[in-house]
């Protein structure tokens, strides 16, 4: 019998088209393919909802934590079917054998505390920002919601054996407030296979696109920290200056609300909505897309659509928000959270198939360069474990 040498613990469905969960599989992938070199398996441990089988690496045992209330949700998010998995999930952690434990995200954390285990933590996010967020139309309570997220981050950090953040940003936010060493764990992001020109002009047609069509992509889920908003207002100048604009969005979220700000500024013509479930979906619509863009409201962890677009060597129009601290000027055109400055970078691309092409060669690069299972890797096991102990900074 293989030897289990990390379990990986995550307090939400798997898989699914949430950033988080993506985060997941590629962190979870790439330590199965290290352990395999040593002859090792690696667990996870994530809600019922789901089977990830396909997508796993083979040395990876996936235990998911079957509750007594039905959870057929794949989105996260509170409700009692998950206090009920919560506590199925803290039982498992507390049997488990695996002597390295790494927690994703904030209630895996919780829940490792609860089970009196030592364990790695793994922030995805700032929560301090992020919960007032949820709440936009209730600016009163947005004090309150920062101050219980901080708070709650600070519990796990100071709690946790490690420390390390998905992004730079992340990590110094959180070493800063928490008085704690954070490093920096890269999502490790392969390269997707190349596509011919035939696929690129098929995956089109599926959509209904056709061969004037200029396609701008957004891929992922439609909540407020995203600033969509910013999208559309700079959708609003891009069409009065290019004809033939659509924006596909590709999306497990309720569209509605995105809808009713596009119908209001008069875009709901260059608007085309497809589903996001699955990798041939994914796959399809950035293959169809000529630009990426990609929004952002919270700045804390790096935004998983600017790894996927630079997987398919697509060009991207992002807000420096969505690095998350990491050196991609030379990878996407990085702007300011503006429409106007959003609409001329995107207009630049439009106009030039030439740096269209040179740009998403940069991005594909840059991931080749920075998001690997090496990085990976070295973040979760250092040469030197002496060189980050982590243990709490000195006054």
């Amino acid at each position: 019998m293989q030897r289990t040498s990390i379990l990986h613990v995550a307090a939400l469905p798997f898989p699914s088209s949430q950033g988080t969960q993506a985060a997941l599989l590629a962190y979870v992938n790439a330590s199965a393919r290290d352990a395999a070199s040593r002859n090792e398996e690696v667990g996870l441990l994530t809600y019922a909802e789901g089977d990830g089988r396909a997508l796993l690496e083979p040395n990876v045992v996936h235990r998911r934590s079957f509750a007594p209330i039905a959870n057929a949700s794949l989105r996260s998010g509170p409700s009692l079917a998950k206090v009920a998995e919560d506590i199925i999930l803290i039982r498992a952690i507390r049997g488990a054998h695996s002597p390295h434990i790494v927690a994703h995200h904030i209630e895996a954390g919780l829940a490792c505390i609860a089970a009196r285990r030592p364990f790695t933590w793994v922030m995805h996010t700032a929560l301090g920002p992020e919960l007032p967020l949820y709440a936009p139309t209730w600016p009163r309570l947005a004090p309150w919601l920062s101050h219980a997220g901080e708070a709650l981050d600070a519990f796990v950090a100071r709690r946790a054996t490690r420390v390390l953040a998905v992004s730079p940003f992340l990590a110094t936010r959180a070493s800063d407030r928490f008085q704690r060493e954070v490093d920096v764990l890269p999502i490790p992001w392969p390269i997707a296979q190349g596509a011919t020109t035939e696929e690129r002009v098929e995956a089109r047609a599926q959509l209904g696109f056709e061969a004037r069509d200029v396609v701008l992509l957004y891929a992922g889920n439609l909540d407020h920290y995203q600033g969509l908003e910013v999208a559309l207002d700079a959708l609003a100048i891009i069409v009065q200056a290019a004809s033939d604009i659509r924006w596909l969005i590709a999306t497990e979220s309720d569209s509605s609300a995105l809808r009713m700000q596009a119908a209001s500024r008069g875009l709901s013509p260059h608007l085309v909505f497809t589903r996001l479930h699955g990798d041939l979906a994914r796959r399809r619509a950035h293959l169809a897309a000529d630009i990426a863009l990609v929004p952002r409201r919270l700045e804390a962890g790096v935004s998983v659509k600017l790894l996927e677009a630079f997987a398919h060597a697509l060009p991207t129009v992002a807000v420096r928000a969505s690095t998350g601290g990491f050196a991609m000027d030379e990878a996407a055109c990085v702007v300011s959270p503006d429409a106007h400055e959003f609409a001329r970078a995107t207009l630049s691309l439009i106009a030039s198939p030439e740096a269209r092409a040179r740009l998403g060669a940069q991005g594909a690069r840059y991931l080749r360069a920075h998001h690997t299972d090496a990085a990976m890797a070295w973040g979760l096991h250092p040469p030197d474990e002496s060189r980050s102990s982590n243990h709490p900074i000195r006054q």
